[in-house]
């Protein structure tokens, strides 16, 4: 009780209990030590390895084929996207994920001439305008709606980067690009699994560019008109970004709490690199 002189002292919450010093500094010395590498589990792991060899099969039989596989690695993602960042309204967010998604399959497989990707500006256009749309029809107080949005745009933008590949089936040479891609994709995931022992763990990510290279280098001897050198900086490049995106999700408390989520990572760890696959074969035909 207050005696009008001292200001009441509001209890301690056991949901935020107070941490001594020494208690603060002991957690500190816990997360210097906690591994940053993504937790890829067996399941993780498995799944985007058969992504990326389903990619890179498709690629090689028909631009159906590579449309449908990038479109479902674009429903695993509008599935578990929301709920892997705990979007404030997860429904309405994979709705806006999965018309997004489609939206950028779709305008990645109608133009089969220069320029191959000039209707996807409007898909992601379109996204954007749809995921301030949701925030109109939202009936919670549109809480948090800078992260609802960027939860929406962010997924859609990964299913927009593997979406850059669906054109170049209708360039035969430059299937073999998208075999690279993948290769580094697969490279990336043996990095992780060996990052487990705690020697390669601190070079988990130079480990994963050499391996990347070599995996853009093995499949460059397919064509021997391709470029020995751009394609194992390919692999190179494309191990990377698949090894960011995965290590930036796998910290999330959600990754290894939802099995969509799982899917999720692994589907984004495949199609991220998409750009880096284009753009190297724009060059290669400039």
């Amino acid at each position: 009780m207050s005696d009008g002189l001292t200001a009441p002292v509001a209890p301690d919450s056991d949901a935020h209990p107070r941490l001594t010093r020494a208690q603060r500094r002991a957690q500190e010395r816990v997360d210097e030590h906690r591994p940053v590498v993504p937790a890829s589990t067996a399941l993780q792991a498995s799944l985007g390895a058969a992504m990326a060899a389903a990619v890179a099969v498709a690629a090689d039989t028909h631009v159906l084929a590579i449309t449908a596989v990038v479109a479902l690695l674009g429903l695993a993602i509008a599935l578990g996207w929301s709920y892997l960042l705990a979007a404030p309204s997860p429904r309405g967010t994979f709705v806006v994920i999965l018309l997004g998604s489609l939206a950028c399959v779709v305008a990645a497989t109608v133009s089969d001439t220069d320029p191959l990707l000039r209707w996807l500006p409007s898909a992601l256009a379109g996204t954007l305008l749809a995921a301030f749309a949701h925030q109109l029809v939202r009936s919670d107080g549109r809480s948090r709606l800078t992260e609802s949005v960027a939860t929406s745009v962010s997924a859609v933008a990964v299913v927009a980067s593997g979406a850059c590949m669906i054109p170049l089936v209708y360039l035969p040479p430059l299937v073999w690009l998208v075999a690279a891609g993948m290769g580094g994709v697969l490279a990336s995931i043996v990095a992780e699994l060996a990052a487990r022992w705690d020697r390669v763990k601190p070079l988990v990510v130079l480990l994963a560019i050499i391996l990347g290279a070599g995996a853009g280098a093995l499949v460059s001897m397919g064509d021997p008109e391709l470029p020995l050198a751009r394609l194992a900086l390919l692999g190179a490049g494309s191990a990377a970004l698949s090894h960011v995106i995965r290590r930036a999700l796998s910290v999330v408390p959600a990754a290894l709490t939802y099995k969509r989520g799982v899917w999720a990572i692994a589907a984004a760890g495949v199609l991220f690199p998409g750009v880096v696959v284009y753009v190297v074969a724009r060059l290669l035909v400039s």
